[in-house]
């Protein structure tokens, strides 16, 4: 857990992502740089934010890691993490996570105390997006907007969001993609790529 902002404290508890195993990761993720590939046990991380939550109540989570294979996209462990955090004081908790297979995955993740969720399609157009995000490329355009509506009418207006990467992609493609994505109420977050 580390300062993320003035107001919000950070951790990627889930160290793994399965597309870099397939040797498909995004070109601009630094995962595959850390020593430590694990997944800490969703209690710790519960005592670990407790912990931050003592120095700063009002402290917001923000919680990400490394895409499963699984079909929920490791939103069941989030959903553990969050409620342990709301155990101790958290109130507000963002996830950040690929869409899952099947939505009934996003109302759990809800449920268990979540108030944000951040799903990252990062590149707006499909021949790019397959050469920059071979692995995540896999999850369709259409399934992420079918999982953004599902999201928004879960969280709310204003606590679904999206990366795009800019610098890698038409500034065109981004500024079509953003006005999609505030057309169904998610929040585009246009962040510049950032060579490692």
């Amino acid at each position: 857990v580390r300062p993320h902002s003035n107001n919000c404290i950070a951790c990627w508890p889930y160290l793994i992502c399965n597309y870099y195993s397939q040797g498909k990761q995004c070109q601009f993720c630094s995962m595959g740089s850390y020593h430590i590939q694990t997944i800490l046990p969703h209690d710790i991380v519960g005592r670990m934010i407790g912990m931050a939550m003592k120095f700063k109540s009002q402290y917001e989570v923000a919680l990400s890691g490394g895409t499963c294979h699984e079909p929920d996209h490791s939103i069941k462990y989030f959903a553990n993490i969050c409620e342990n955090a709301r155990a101790h004081g958290a109130e507000y908790i963002s996830v950040e996570i690929a869409p899952p297979n099947e939505m009934h995955y996003l109302r759990h993740l809800k449920d268990s105390g979540a108030t944000a969720i951040i799903m990252n399609l990062e590149i707006a157009d499909d021949d790019l997006r397959r050469q920059v995000c071979p692995g995540k490329s896999s999850i369709s355009q259409l399934h992420y907007m079918h999982a953004y509506e599902e999201a928004v009418n879960l969280f709310g207006l204003g606590n679904v969001s999206c990366v795009l990467i800019s610098g890698l992609q038409n500034a065109e493609d981004i500024i079509r993609k953003s006005a999609e994505l505030i057309d169904l109420g998610v929040i585009p977050t246009i962040i510049p790529f950032k060579p490692l």
